[in-house]
């Protein structure tokens, strides 16, 4: 570390400085030192399994990286510059300790952690009570390969969900309309997490190690069940009592059908290869409401809804949708005895959901969902990026997702099937005058 004051501010230092001065030479120095670290995670590639590293020397890039940050954010005549050595001895430090090579990583071509982002609101949004849907695009990319990028100043938590050890989890969380989110390779996670300290973001790890005897996990509104978890029990029950099936052989037999008959890539969120000596596969189905509005949608109070599209789910076997759907109802129940006040609209369930699960053969479900997108993958990446389409309206901004990772013919895949509701049937509700009736 450099002689002298430290370049990151602990908040008790720099509380104590902005009494003196809002604009102190170390405050600025210490902003510009987040960013410099940000920056490298953004700019500098990760050093490959079994490179040597050092302390001491730094990457010649990095000079002109300071350089840049210097002239960007410390240009004022009583700034304190940083200096390239210090900063790579901070960053070194902080995320690769006193190693000299890089540790191999495994061979498991997967992303086995999902990091979700809470960022800070506005004064506007504090007044309005929720964070805009709006604000989150200007602020933000669609998507972004590193969880920590320029936008790090607006991070205000972060949760990890770590799979390791529990090949099948359900997640629920709200408001990914405007909450980041992607994926990082399990064995990063710690790096990360003493990052996220030094930069004064409150950062919470799930795991099943640390779920306890129910198998479940929560923070920041986020909800986890592993396996094991009742939800789990209650699931593997459910599939066995009404189809005579066991989960793992669900699990299969849907990859199978989404690898076969799955031809839409997501190019906007899953992107890059963690290896690129092996190929990566990235396929989804999707069946949901849509946004075009036209002659023969749903039309409720002379508001004609959008339409529907649930051609991948009709493609499926018999047996497999009925699978499929008993997934849906567990999920449903999940959500809505973990966020509260979830699918409170009567209206809104019977009208929508209920209409989308009867286009889909199963006009009796229970799913309360509006759109359902599975997303097959190996060998790639889930960027940082912000689900906007998701519903903002209370008691509908939420999102659930089963995730799971199934090995084929010898290749790991991970596969995400995501529920979640629609914003452009929310908007067709308010039109309608669907008010909630839950009472």
């Amino acid at each position: 570390m450099p002689r002298g004051y430290s370049y990151l501010l602990s908040q008790s230092d720099e509380a104590r400085l902005r009494k003196i001065n809002t604009k102190h030479p170390r405050i600025r120095r210490s902003n510009a030192t987040k960013i410099a670290l940000a920056t490298i995670i953004k700019e500098i590639p990760e050093p490959s399994d079994g490179t040597n590293i050092s302390i001491t020397k730094y990457p010649p890039v990095l000079r002109h990286i300071i350089r840049r940050i210097n002239w960007t954010h410390l240009r004022r005549k009583k700034d304190l510059k940083l200096v390239p050595v210090f900063i790579w001895r901070i960053f070194f430090r902080k995320t690769i300790g006193k190693l000299n090579v890089v540790p191999s990583k495994d061979k498991i071509l997967l992303h086995r952690a999902i990091y979700i982002q809470r960022r800070h609101s506005t004064l506007e949004e504090i007044a309005l009570g929720r964070q805009k849907r709006v604000t989150c695009q200007k602020r933000l990319t669609p998507s972004h390969p590193h969880p920590i990028s320029h936008e790090l100043s607006n991070i205000r938590s972060v949760t990890t969900i770590d799979q390791t050890g529990s090949d099948r989890l359900l997640y629920t969380c709200t408001d990914l309309h405007s909450r980041p989110h992607g994926s990082i390779h399990h064995n990063d996670i710690s790096n990360k997490n003493v990052l996220y300290q030094s930069l004064g973001i409150n950062h919470k790890i799930l795991s099943i190690a640390r779920s306890g005897p129910r198998r479940v996990s929560k923070h920041d509104d986020v909800t986890v069940a592993f396996d094991g978890a009742a939800f789990m029990k209650n699931l593997r029950r459910a599939l066995f009592s009404k189809c005579k099936v066991e989960l793992s052989s669900f699990e299969k037999s849907f990859t199978r059908h989404v690898l076969s008959r799955g031809k839409t890539r997501d190019l906007v969120r899953c992107n890059g290869t963690l290896d690129d000596t092996n190929t990566s596969v990235n396929i989804r189905l999707q069946f949901y409401f849509g946004r075009i509005q036209k002659r023969g949608n749903l039309v409720l109070n002379g508001t004609t809804f959008p339409g529907v599209n649930v051609k991948a789910f009709q493609s499926m076997p018999p047996v497999l949708k009925k699978q499929l759907v008993i997934l849906f109802e567990n999920s449903t129940t999940f959500t809505k005895s973990w966020i509260k006040d979830s699918f409170q609209n009567k209206s809104r369930n019977a009208q929508c959901a209920g209409y989308l699960n009867a286009a889909m053969g199963f006009p009796k479900s229970t799913s309360l969902f509006e759109f359902f997108d599975v997303v097959v993958t190996r060998n790639t990446t889930l960027q940082k990026h912000t689900d906007h389409k998701n519903d903002h309206r209370k008691g509908y901004n939420l999102c659930t997702v089963y995730s799971y990772v199934v090995t084929l013919n010898g290749a790991d895949y991970k596969v995400s099937i995501i529920m979640t509701t629609r914003t452009t049937v929310g908007s067709a509700c308010d039109k309608a005058g669907m008010v909630n009736n839950q009472h």
